[in-house]
């Protein structure tokens, strides 16, 4: 009886001890990038909880008190580390003031490479509301590629001032929120529903003054706008003067919730914007624009209104002649949408998904995902090392057939040009694993590649004609 005494003790002290961390919405933000500025946030009932952190289980760094704000329900608290550096494993634990116990060893992984080398990934996300199934699906997908950081393009419950609805999203994404710094930006249901943007900004802890802001990783500028206020000219200046101060940025990267061109049902939303918002963006060269808001994924053609009003241009690219490219990513959980397939758009799926985005010095790779881990689309822009004001490639398309495969798959590959091509086959570290030369004598080229015994993973086929170059990403498994 004393032995089953004990063992039943030992067992109630472990729950206890445990379920601080399952119960607290652990998330992770930054007052800057993700190296200067880190911060935890954490819910609470209690009113004097603390952390101890170290870079090891020893908790060297000490014991602190985080700074406490007032919740839906209890108490948020922030601890803001210092500028942290890059492959670095946080060891923490929680004080729970409510129970008067400390949390088991959690931990957390700094970004894991270098912001110097020009070299990291981000994951993009967005639109989660309704479905908390599919967005924990989409969450632990996500959190499978090991990016250094995310993006949210907004919309992350139905009703921000419902905070059941906040307890939920954080439990069914808590693999990845507890795990991954988030950058958000606001959405209409974050904003609109009975005034409560208020509650969705005190969720998180974000740069500036959380509704626009900016910070610099590597060589990229990231700029974060508040599209439920397009009229703001404070914000539309503060945006002209972050673009001309980052004009040496290699890539500049634009994320807010209402896209300017979509198939879906907000097709006209941002329309009166064009001659504030997306000439700044044309007259900048903005590279890349993330949106949600329309519940599926589309990829834009290439888009500047500077050179045309009702067609794309040929390319994508920061030069004056390019054009932007618009990603709708609104695909973690709120019913999704359909639509046809206009001038303006290159892709579009009606599916659940997430896109990782790798950036490798003068290189820009995405991968979006659906919720089965399917590639459902994927492109690369790639500029000349020499200067941002060089022109990009010209994106003619590739498919691999089928994607993934196992080694053995149909390349096809569009363009109008003919001649000689180099077709070159490669591991995401470079190294070249098939390289061969063919005719191409019409607008469709066909070639059957039998790679038998490649290792699983990612793969890059790269085709080069006339001094064009065109990818396309697939997948070994």
């Amino acid at each position: 009886m004393k032995k089953t005494l004990f063992f039943t003790t030992i067992i109630l002290c472990f729950i206890v001890l445990n379920s601080f961390s399952a119960n607290t919405f652990i998330r992770w933000g930054s007052t800057g990038n993700p190296l200067t500025g880190l911060t935890v946030t954490w819910k609470n009932t209690g009113t004097t909880d603390q952390i101890k952190w170290g870079l090891t289980n020893s908790y060297e760094k000490g014991t602190f008190t985080p700074a406490k704000r007032t919740a839906y329900s209890g108490n948020f608290f922030d601890y803001t580390f210092p500028t942290m550096t890059p492959s670095t494993t946080i060891h923490y634990q929680i004080y729970d003031s409510s129970t008067s116990t400390w949390s088991s060893e959690l931990t957390y992984q700094t970004s894991t490479t270098d912001p110097a080398n020009n070299n990291f990934s981000f994951l993009v996300l967005g639109d989660s509301r309704d479905n908390m199934t599919v967005w924990q699906t989409v969450a632990n997908l996500a959190k499978s590629k090991n990016t250094d950081f995310g993006l949210f393009s907004g919309d992350v419950v139905g009703n921000s001032g419902t905070g059941t609805l906040w307890d939920s999203w954080f439990s069914s994404g808590t693999n990845l929120l507890s795990k991954k710094l988030i950058y958000h930006c606001e959405g209409n249901h974050d904003s609109d529903v009975n005034g409560n943007e208020a509650t969705f900004l005190t969720q998180f802890i974000l740069p500036n003054n959380k509704q626009y802001y900016t910070f610099n990783y590597g060589n990229a500028v990231f700029i974060v706008l508040n599209s439920e206020a397009p009229t703001n000219t404070t914000q539309l200046s503060w945006l002209k003067t972050t673009l001309a101060a980052n004009t040496n940025k290699m890539w500049k990267v634009v994320m807010f919730h209402k896209p300017f061109y979509t198939i879906g049902t907000h097709a006209a939303d941002m329309t009166s914007y064009k001659s504030t918002w997306w000439k700044a963006f044309d007259d900048y060269g903005v590279d890349v624009i993330f949106n949600g808001h329309d519940h599926m994924y589309e990829r834009s053609k290439p888009i500047n209104l500077n050179v045309s009003t009702s067609s794309p241009v040929s390319s994508y690219g920061s030069g004056s002649t390019q054009g932007r490219c618009q990603i709708v990513c609104g695909g973690s959980g709120a019913p999704l949408y359909t639509g046809t397939i206009t001038n303006m758009i290159e892709k579009y799926s009606s599916t659940y998904h997430f896109c990782k985005i790798n950036i490798t010095g003068n290189t820009l790779t995405d991968s979006t995902y659906d919720s089965t881990g399917k590639l459902i689309d994927t492109f690369v822009l790639s500029k000349s090392p020499t200067g941002i004001s060089q022109p990009l490639q010209t994106f003619n398309q590739i498919d691999v057939i089928p994607n993934p495969n196992n080694g053995q798959f149909q390349l096809k590959y569009i363009s109008e040009q003919t001649g000689k091509i180099n077709l070159l086959v490669s591991d995401l570290n470079g190294k070249i694993v098939k390289r061969l030369v063919a005719d191409k004598s019409g607008s469709e080229f066909n070639y059957n590649l039998s790679l038998k015994n490649l290792p699983k993973g990612l793969y890059s086929a790269e085709v080069c004609l006339n001094y064009q170059t065109d990818h396309a990403l697939f997948i070994v498994k």
